[in-house]
């Protein structure tokens, strides 16, 4: 079952790569990568990373994602919105 957190990191992920995200966050690729895939979830401290950086909700973790077809092939959800404003402030920021 993928969460909300998953989807809008995965298409996050679409925009930039896992290693950006990964030194956005200051934890290492495999640990993004096992938050897309649902293998592990971000504990309290890095929900409050991704939240601060990606404007993804600390609960987003929790909540089963409705209507997607996986992080591969995943439809827009809420909250999807504020995921694509951080890759434009992540990057004028750069």
């Amino acid at each position: 079952m993928n969460t909300e957190g998953q989807i809008i990191l995965g298409q996050l992920a679409l925009k930039l790569t896992v290693s950006q995200i990964a030194r956005l966050c200051r934890v290492s690729q495999p640990v993004v990568s096992r938050w897309i895939h649902g293998r592990r979830r971000p504990n309290y401290q890095n929900r409050k990373t991704l939240l601060a950086r990606f404007n993804i909700g600390m609960e987003a973790w929790d909540r089963p994602a409705q209507g997607t077809q996986g992080v591969q092939g995943s439809q827009h959800t809420e909250g999807a919105e504020g995921a694509e404003g951080a890759v434009a402030k992540t990057r004028s920021a750069a």
